[in-house]
């Protein structure tokens, strides 16, 4: 549950149509800002985005390889970014925070991120 207000903010989730993905976005959509949902697959994207705008929300998909520099696009005020796993798209959005005064990101993980994957 997000517990403050997030009217007039938008927020990027990255692996925005996963399972863990698509409820962070519906908390945040809940919570009144707008969703970049950032995935790999632009369909799933897509869907994840249009399920958000089912319930009002104002959410978007885009196609983002967070290996690939320019995916994200640059154009948007970035409030919040619920990282996905790498600092990349943290360079990207970071100069863009800054010039608007401010903003938050949020780095997630799993324990594959300090075992690794078999």
């Amino acid at each position: 549950m997000v517990e403050k207000d997030f009217i007039g903010k938008t927020v990027v989730v990255t692996e925005g149509a996963g399972i863990i993905g698509k409820a962070i976005g519906t908390a945040f959509a809940g919570a009144g800002a707008r969703v970049a949902v950032c995935d790999r697959n632009l369909d799933a994207a897509r869907d994840a985005a249009r399920a958000l705008r089912a319930s009002s929300a104002d959410a978007e998909g885009f196609q983002v390889d967070l290996g690939r520099r320019g995916d994200l696009a640059a154009n948007y005020n970035i409030d919040l970014n619920l990282n996905g796993g790498t600092v990349y798209l943290t360079r990207l959005v970071l100069p863009h925070m800054i010039a608007q005064g401010g903003g938050s990101i949020i780095f997630t993980s799993s324990v594959c991120g300090v075992t690794g994957l078999r």
